[in-house]
């Protein structure tokens, strides 16, 4: 992490305890998160706006591969 980066209002060992070992967490779909994942992802979320805000687009991103019948409707809502 950059300390440019680094979010306003937050120590740099706040945000890197609130980073530390969230890979996974980040990358798993939402509805496969243990409880204790879900805990560091929303600690990850308060500390980084930006990463909560990338974490709400690749879920919703996600989504689209459960629409059968309207998928391209929905991937053109979702880019635009």
């Amino acid at each position: 992490m950059k300390p440019t980066d680094q979010p306003e209002g937050a120590s740099a060992e706040a945000a890197k305890t609130a980073m530390k070992n969230s890979k996974y967490t980040l990358l798993k779909s939402a509805e496969k998160l243990t409880d204790s994942q879900k805990e560091k992802l929303a600690e990850g979320k308060a500390v980084f706006p930006k990463i909560a805000k990338m974490h709400v687009q690749k879920e919703a991103f996600r989504a689209l591969f459960d629409y059968t019948d309207s998928a391209q409707a929905t991937l053109v809502c979702w880019i635009g």
